[in-house]
């Protein structure tokens, strides 16, 4: 993982795509597509219609008229996300494979950014993924929550233990994918995909690497229900029962001195010092979300640099029990 190889030189790229019932949303993705910034090779877009109840193939086969890139393939039984998006990959022209989802909006240099880091011979790369802030305060809370995963896996990666990546801004080599196993490696989970596969990467000690270029960012759409975050955040942590024990140790501990020192506030009549241990980390959050919140695509006001970090603790500490007792679904 210290050095990207030589040997592989991009050549085409293949943008795969699993779509259930998203009629709503695809329109949105082909236009981001067709507005990339152009690019030395050719690509295809594989849109995997993973038994579709709306008007989706009907979207489908009226786009691939006016989009020549855009190939559809039909999977006529739901069998889940990792499957739809094996048979897209399956029926992929190129060596190189983009991931993204149908809700996404890539940035125009998205394509770019990839065939760049492409050509470096890394074997997975992944970018940032980040969410409009809204007034809705559900959705504030996932996109807080969203930055605050993003500093850790990007910190992770650049220490050389990388243990996820987001979903909607991902690529490998497709020789890579099939030498660990591809997504069938991933089957102990019905949710993170994109985690499990960093996973097996990072055990066949293969070359990971991030990338951070401008207009490479993809745009997604946070839950704005407070039953529907706490399903989809559940579905997530989920995932991180099955990550390597280092991972999980690590987090762990990151995690339960941060949910100390944000609750050591209440020991303060044993010790003041327990106040100050809670003040601290309180500046030390507001000091993080400003030197990189803009950076990571986030503007957050004041007052949300002060609250959002005790909400989000609690609900690290909410998905987390919760996802013991929530069934993952596509």
């Amino acid at each position: 993982m210290d050095q990207p190889s030589e040997s592989g030189i991009c050549t085409g790229i293949s943008i795969v795509i699993a779509a259930r019932n998203e009629a709503t949303n695809l329109p949105h993705l082909f236009e981001s597509i067709k507005n990339q910034i152009p690019i030395s090779v050719p690509f295809e877009l594989i849109v995997v219609n993973d038994a579709s109840e709306d008007s989706t193939r009907m979207l489908l086969e009226k786009s691939t008229l006016q989009f020549p890139w855009l190939k559809i393939v039909t999977q006529p039984y739901s069998l889940g996300k990792r499957i739809a998006l094996n048979k897209g990959i399956e029926e992929s022209r190129f060596s190189f494979i983009a991931i993204t989802d149908a809700d996404c909006r890539p940035g125009k240099g998205w394509l770019e950014a990839l065939l760049k880091n492409f050509n470096l011979g890394y074997d997975v790369i992944f970018g940032m993924a980040y969410s409009e802030i809204t007034s809705n305060y559900v959705s504030k809370i996932g996109s807080y929550e969203n930055f605050r995963g993003t500093l850790l896996l990007l910190v992770a990666a650049y220490l050389k233990i990388p243990y996820s990546a987001r979903a909607a801004n991902f690529g490998f080599r497709k020789d890579s994918f099939y030498s660990i196993g591809g997504y069938h490696a991933t089957n102990d989970s019905a949710s993170g995909d994109d985690d499990l596969l960093i996973r097996e990467a990072f055990k066949a000690k293969m070359n990971i690497h991030y990338f951070l270029e401008k207009d490479s960012f993809v745009l997604y759409f946070q839950k704005s229900r407070i039953t529907d975050y706490l399903k989809q955040k559940a579905r997530h942590t989920g995932s991180s029962h099955h990550y390597l024990f280092l991972h999980q140790f690590l987090l762990s501990y990151w995690h339960a001195m941060n949910i100390f020192a944000q609750w050591a506030i209440i020991f303060w009549p044993v010790s003041v010092w327990f106040a100050w241990l809670t003040l601290i980390k309180t500046l030390f959050d507001v000091v993080v979300t400003s030197l990189f919140g803009k950076k990571c695509g986030y503007k957050f006001r004041i007052i949300d640099k002060f609250v959002l970090p005790f909400i989000y603790e609690f609900f690290i500490e909410v998905n987390f029990i919760y996802s013991f007792f929530r069934k993952s679904k596509w």
